[in-house]
Formats: C-alpha cells, sequence, structure tokens
C-alpha cells in the first residue's frame, strides 16, 4: 500500500517505462505538473533525505536503499552455484520442488523427456505441414493474430523468421502438459495463477541462418529499478518465461541458444552501481568482465548452451540474457516457443486482448489459452497429398522463405569490427598454455575463462593452439562474441 504521493510517482515511472507514449501525453497535462510537485513536497516533508556521505547522498533518499551490494553477490553466488552448471532435471522423476528450487537459485532449467517423442512426433508433423504450407503458398504468410497483431510472420535476419503459430497447434497436451504445468505453478517459477501469452517458433535455415546478438526478452519491469525504487534483479518474483521445445536432437553445429546465468540477478541495475564493497567492482572482477563490453557479451564463467535432445525442452526467465547461435548445418533448426507469464503481466512484446478459447472441451487448455497471442492466416487450403514435398522432414526444408527468393549464401564482406573471445574450457595439451592467432599472427594466452576484445574484419582466422596443435579453428562472419568450448566454436 502507498500513500497518494508515492502512489502518483511511482506509477509515473512505470508508465514511462511500459507506456511512453500515453506517458507524454499525460505529461504534459497542466494538472500532471501540479500533482507531481505537491507529491514531491510531501515525499520530502515525510521522508527527509538520509545522506550518508558526500560520495553517496543519493544513495538512500527517501528510505531508498540504492546499494547493489546484494545484487552482485546474489550474481556471484550463482556463478559458482552447481545447480547454475548444469540446472536440469529429468521429468520422468516427477519432482516439481527440485525443479522449483533450482530454477529458483539459477532461473534457467533443462528438463529431460519432458514430452513423449511419439507426442512430439506428431507436433513436429503438424508443424512440418505447416511451414510447408506457408512455403508452397497454400497457407497465406499475410494475415493477423489473435492478440491484434498485424502479422505473425516475421524475418528476424538472414535465414531466420519468426512464426506464430495457429491454434490448431496449440494442442492441448503441448501447452497444458499436467506435469509441465506443476512446474510452472510452483511459488517461485510463475505460481498458481499463469497464462500462455504466446506459442510462436523460432527457425533458422540450414547455412544461412544468422545468429542472434546478446539480448533481454524484455528489460527490468521497472527500468533503472534500483536507482528509482531500491528495487532489481530478483527482487520480483519470476513473471514471465519461455519454454523451447527443439524439434530435433540439438548438435552445436545447430547453433543451439546460449544463456549468460546470473545476469536476471543485476537487471535493473547500472552498469557503475554504487557499492560499500568495492571489491565487488574492482578491476578484474567478474562484474568488471561482465560489464566491460555492454551487452555485447558473456564471461565464459556464466556461459552455458545445452545440448537438447527432442523431448527435452528449456525453461528461462525473461529477464535472463541469452541468444541463439548460428546455423552452421545443413539443416532447418526449429524451435517452438511456448511464453507463460502471471496473468497480471501485460507483456509490451505484443497486445494483450483477452479472448475465448475453442479448447471447450479442454478446460486446463481453454484456462491457459484465454489471452495466447496465435496466428490468424488470410487462408489455409487442405494440405495437397499430392505435394511434391510430401515426404520431405522439417530438417530437410530448404528455400523456405515463400514471399522472397532464397537468402543469398551468406557473404563476408571484410569490414572493419570488434570481436570479442572467449575460452569456456579448451585446456592446453599436457598442461601447456593455451595460445590465441589471429591470421597466423599471435595474440597471446588465452586460458579457460579468459576473454579479450580484437579489433580486426569479418573473415579474420582465429586458432587456437597448443605445442603448435590446432585446437580448434574459426573464421569470423560478423561482430559480437566467439566463445571456444572443446566440442566446437560457438558465436
Amino acid at each position: 500500500m502507498c500513500v497518494v504521493s508515492q502512489c502518483f510517482l511511482v506509477g509515473n515511472k512505470v508508465m514511462k517505462h511500459r507506456f511512453p507514449e500515453t506517458s507524454k501525453r499525460i505529461a504534459s497535462h497542466p494538472a500532471s505538473k501540479k500533482i507531481a510537485a505537491a507529491s514531491r513536497r510531501v515525499l520530502e516533508r515525510h521522508f527527509p533525505p538520509k545522506k550518508i556521505s558526500t560520495d553517496e547522498a543519493t544513495v538512500e533518499l527517501n528510505g531508498i536503499n540504492r546499494f547493489a551490494d546484494r545484487h552482485i553477490r546474489r550474481f556471484l553466488q550463482i556463478a559458482n552455484d552447481p545447480d547454475c552448471k548444469n540446472p536440469e532435471i529429468d521429468l520422468s522423476l516427477d519432482d516439481p520442488a527440485e525443479a522449483d528450487r533450482i530454477f529458483n537459485n539459477c532461473k534457467l532449467l533443462i528438463i529431460r523427456n519432458a514430452y513423449s517423442k511419439k507426442f512430439l512426433g506428431e507436433v513436429r508433423n503438424n508443424f512440418t505441414s505447416f511451414m510447408k504450407g506457408l512455403k508452397s503458398g497454400r497457407i497465406s504468410t499475410q494475415g493477423t493474430t489473435t492478440t491484434g497483431d498485424e502479422y505473425f510472420y516475421l524475418s528476424r535476419g538472414q535465414g531466420r523468421w519468426e512464426i506464430i503459430l495457429p491454434e490448431n497447434l496449440a494442442h492441448p497436451d503441448l501447452v497444458a502438459d499436467e506435469k509441465i504445468l506443476n512446474i510452472l505453478n510452483q511459488p517461485h517459477v510463475l505460481g498458481d495463477d499463469i497464462e500462455l501469452r504466446s506459442l510462436q517458433s523460432t527457425n533458422a535455415e540450414g547455412g544461412v541462418g544468422v545468429g542472434q546478438t546478446w539480448h533481454y526478452d524484455q528489460q527490468f519491469l521497472f527500468g533503472e529499478g534500483l536507482n528509482d525504487f531500491g528495487i532489481a534483479g530478483h527482487d520480483l518474483p519470476t513473471y514471465s518465461v519461455v519454454i523451447g521445445i527443439p524439434m530435433m536432437d540439438m548438435q552445436r553445429e545447430h547453433g543451439p541458444t546460449e544463456f549468460c546465468v546470473g545476469s536476471s540477478a543485476v537487471s535493473g541495475i547500472p552498469d557503475n552501481p554504487l557499492v560499500k564493497d568495492k571489491n565487488l567492482i574492482a578491476e578484474g572482477s567478474l562484474w568488471q568482465q561482465y560489464v566491460q563490453h555492454g551487452e555485447n557479451s558473456c564471461p565464459p564463467q556464466l556461459w552455458r548452451s545445452p545440448l537438447l535432445n527432442f523431448g527435452d525442452v528449456v525453461l528461462f526467465d525473461y529477464n535472463i540474457r541469452h541468444r541463439g547461435g548460428w546455423n552452421d548445418s545443413q539443416n532447418m533448426r526449429s524451435i517452438l516457443l511456448a511464453i507463460y507469464s502471471r496473468t497480471w503481466f501485460d507483456d509490451i512484446n505484443f497486445g494483450n486482448i483477452r479472448r475465448v478459447s475453442y479448447h471447450e472441451e479442454d478446460q486446463k487448455a481453454a484456462d491457459v489459452l484465454f489471452r495466447s497471442r496465435l496466428s490468424r492466416p488470410e487462408y489455409m487450403q487442405v494440405e495437397d497429398t499430392t505435394d511434391e514435398e510430401e515426404n520431405v522432414q522439417l530438417k530437410d526444408i530448404k528455400d523456405f522463405n515463400p514471399a522472397d527468393s532464397r537468402p543469398a549464401p551468406f557473404e563476408i564482406n571484410h569490414e572493419q569490427v570488434e570481436f570479442i573471445a572467449s575460452n569456456f574450457n579448451v585446456k592446453g595439451i599436457d598442461g601447456s598454455d593455451v595460445i590465441l592467432h589471429v591470421n597466423e599472427n599471435v595474440v597471446g594466452p588465452f586460458p579457460p575463462g579468459y576473454s579479450r576484445s580484437i579489433l580486426g574484419t569479418t573473415g579474420d582466422t582465429f586458432v587456437l593452439k597448443s605445442r603448435d596443435i590446432t585446437l580448434g579453428k574459426w573464421i569470423a562472419k560478423s561482430s559480437g562474441q566467439v566463445v571456444f568450448t572443446k566440442d566446437a566454436m560457438v558465436y
């Protein structure tokens, strides 16, 4: 509960973050300015500033603690938590409390054997028919969504597409599986009152599907909440999660999703936070490594990229930094994404129109789908069984984009860019040093857990060697971060 003056100021901050255009119109009204001024006078009278010292005068203003120590300590705790090094459970063991504990610690959870391969095979068959229909023109790429979007088919870069799925693909056993809902309903995940907000797919064509930059699905709910309200990171409960459901056994060459564990604990705090314990942000600290390159990299100590089998899923918090990798395989890489949230949360990524579900025979599915974003193509013709691609599997779909010509093979343009090279776990031979080379020029020692920034051009060749034996090689395609692991190069 807040007094009127507090509610007005906090509400104004939320409006600016969530509804910027509406906020501008309200703020320009003369009455708003008078109320804001009066509210600040009331707060200053009842909650006088508590100055701590000259350089920390604004740290505790009106009772707000702006020190970031506890958030950075939580960040470091996650980095060293054994659970967060391999945050997974087997759903066949049916232990939602254990899932809740791991997710609460890491905000990331791999769920093995989440769906039976037989059922998921049926889902994949239906999804494949949908994709082939989009490619052939049997299904229109024009249309809307149930939440008011004027599109459902969106290019996300060369050879990469985001596609909202229609309701006939929202099978009750997919979106309202009892064991998975039991995990989502745990107190540290989403609790009892949840909705499916969107069912979509992310697709990258083999050989041309470009990778993503590091990003959050949405910034912290209250912007720079630590400075504004003394709230950041895990102070807020998880309010939205993504479940990634791969349509194949994922291999490193497919470019599986990468996560930066611990990033959720420091969302909402500035890059240069005020702390009491200066050692937390000292030169060489993990925090300094984390903020050194902004949102363009993840320290190798925090980098995770689980390989999921068909039937496994990954569950992650909206506030964890992640990216999809380059698809260097010859196969289409498709992952279904089911986005769930608490019912009070309105996602700024899409509309929030409430509607009635068609799953009247399954009340649990109907409740979950009550406000979900699903596609409404302008037309969907019955599948033609004489289609020459009838027997083509999902992974073998080529030349997918029906709206344009096939994306040209990726061409390196030799532009000057900055790379961040990181060694996740590549060790030297018999304890000898790992040395990084760029275009056969020695850069220097490159031990596990180390990152360095390199100015070069696309087309440069990065090579890891130990005792003159090549351990790994990568040809730079674009700016960003490359992570060297024992099994592959990830970028």
